[in-house]
């Protein structure tokens, strides 16, 4: 115990096995002082509580970044549907967390959480201000999030993608990042989205900057309404 007090200074609750004998992590699991989170990895059996509980909750993704963090080291980021949920406050544990990184490989890891991890390789961001911390967790910024997240999830995650939006300020870094390789589709999308969600001087921001680059942008509503509206050069 006085092993596990050291190791806990600084509030962690999280440990890798290595950093325990044999003995003394045999005799903590054994007397449910740490819990398996998976081969390797030990939570604090108090920091579990209930199911669905906040506390249970934050030592989750105490885990994640952890984990990740180890793994990974700094080149990942959560899902753009993923950080749009932890932009929005909702940290709940969902059935699956999805993390991409340059050495993702399409591996899956069940956690006692009940929950799985699945990291793949492709659409990592690299882009300086596209990746930003929140709560040790590194996700995608909220325009990078919501231009990237797939037209069919927007109705999914509406409350989430509108608090997201609710937070966003537009500016020339965002309408610059759509010219830059995300496309009109996705500009339409956004637009539809900032609008619908009561933002209407962002979304002209955006649509005045496509025309001045001479883009031609289809504005509609992500959410499932029925705004489609063609948007030309001039």
């Amino acid at each position: 115990m006085k092993v596990l007090a050291r190791r806990k200074s600084g509030g962690r609750r999280i440990f890798r096995a290595p950093e325990f004998c044999r003995i003394h992590r045999l005799l903590l699991v054994d007397a449910d002082v740490l819990h398996p989170v998976i081969r390797g990895w030990l939570v604090c059996a108090d920091a579990l509580g209930a199911d669905g509980s906040q506390q249970r909750r934050s030592v989750f993704w105490e885990f994640c970044a952890a984990y990740f963090n180890h793994r990974f080291h700094n080149a990942w980021h959560l899902s753009a549907e993923q950080s749009i949920r932890v932009h929005a406050g909702n940290y709940g544990i969902p059935s699956m967390v999805k993390v991409v990184s340059p050495s993702g490989s399409g591996n899956q890891v069940r956690l006692s959480f009940g929950c799985t991890l699945l990291d793949y390789a492709y659409g990592f961001e690299t882009r300086p201000g596209q990746v930003v911390t929140l709560g040790g967790l590194r996700a995608l910024s909220v325009p990078a999030a919501l231009l990237r997240l797939p037209a069919r999830l927007f109705p999914e995650l509406e409350y989430d993608a509108r608090a997201a939006i609710g937070r966003l300020d537009v500016d020339g870094s965002l309408w610059l990042r759509l010219l830059e390789g995300e496309g009109m589709e996705a500009a339409g999308r956004l637009t539809g989205a900032l609008r619908q969600a009561g933002k209407e001087a962002a979304a002209d921001q955006i649509l005045s900057a496509c025309r001045q680059a001479g883009y031609r942008v289809r504005e509609n509503d992500p959410f499932g309404g029925v705004t489609d509206l063609w948007h030309a050069v001039r």
